[in-house]
């Protein structure tokens, strides 16, 4: 039973003697440190929340853009399917044969 009480003992030492070394070279307080890990967790959170607002922002125009430009397609499919039918019925009409008179004295 010694031994494990030699290691606990060590092990506490240890510990002791880490702390006091870190608190001898650690370059600012606990304080400092957690208002500086708050500061910059502020400051990541702004720069987040704008790069995701720039982004959606950007989404819009792009969809603003996609749905102008649908806009002008379908009118121009529209506009040419128009002409494109009103030609064919012409060419339609123009060589339709008229009825024979043999169809109609029946």
């Amino acid at each position: 039973m010694s031994t494990k009480s030699d290691f606990l003992f060590g092990v506490v030492i240890g510990a002791a003697i880490g702390a006091s070394v870190a608190l001898l070279y650690a370059p600012r307080s606990g304080e400092e440190t957690r208002d500086d890990l708050r500061r910059r967790g502020d400051e990541l959170k702004e720069t987040a929340s704008e790069k995701v607002r720039d982004a959606v922002q950007r989404a819009e125009a792009l969809t603003d853009q996609i749905k102008e430009r649908t806009t002008e397609i379908a009118g121009t499919v529209r506009d040419t399917a128009s002409s494109l039918a009103t030609r064919v019925e012409s060419k339609i009409g123009s060589h339709r044969e008229p009825p024979s008179d043999s169809i109609q004295s029946s």
